[in-house]
């Protein structure tokens, strides 16, 4: 809706953040009557949530970078796209303070959403690895509407596949951990370092 559809209009923002909220207001109204049906949101295992988030996230950042510098000739020729859309939902003046908002904010919802919700939700229906699956498959699929926007099919299907396979390694994190800090702060790193090659790419 806000990146094709109303691309460029006024009121994308607000389509956008409306997003936002509803990922977040619609779990907790629909949650009220299973919340003691899913695992806990935070549970006990917080520290080996967070070391193995902090290790998977700084290996992501070294692996993105490293991809960047190696085809970052390659990839600077798609900076158009990344201004347009920037325009397009009025950022690239606050680019930094988006960024801010995408990887600390928009990250944890997003863990909230897929991996507490989606997935928990999920697994009162089907079993656990199915339940990954399609919990994964559904993140990717948003991602790839997103990824189009920047760069060809071919590009964004092989982005989308990655993202996939992340959705299923934060999914293990959470349920091995039972907490989403993890998954949180890995999924932080993984925002900030494209967000960070963006600014370079644009800046």
């Amino acid at each position: 809706m806000y990146l094709v559809a109303f691309k460029g209009e006024d009121f994308s923002q607000i389509i956008y953040f409306a997003t936002k909220v509803a990922l977040v207001g619609w779990p907790l109204i629909w949650i009220y009557s299973v919340r003691n049906k899913f695992l806990p949101f935070f549970g006990k295992k917080v520290g080996k949530s967070l070391v193995l988030g902090l290790i998977s996230g700084l290996v992501i950042v070294a692996a993105v970078s490293g991809l960047y510098y190696l085809m970052s000739g390659f990839i600077a020729q798609y900076t158009s796209n990344l201004v347009s859309t920037a325009e397009g939902l009025n950022f690239l003046e606050h680019y930094v303070l988006f960024s801010f908002f995408l990887s600390v904010i928009h990250s944890f919802i997003e863990e909230y959403y897929w991996r507490w919700f989606v997935l928990n939700g999920l697994m009162l229906k089907f079993g656990k690895t199915l339940s990954v699956v399609i919990a994964s498959l559904a993140f990717a699929s948003h991602h790839f509407i997103v990824v189009m926007q920047f760069v060809p099919a071919y590009l964004a299907i092989i982005a989308t596949i990655a993202i996939f396979l992340l959705g299923v390694f934060w999914s293990e994190l959470y349920l091995r951990t039972k907490s989403i800090w993890g998954s949180w702060l890995s999924h932080f790193f993984a925002d900030a370092v494209i967000m960070t090659i963006g600014y370079f790419l644009i800046f």
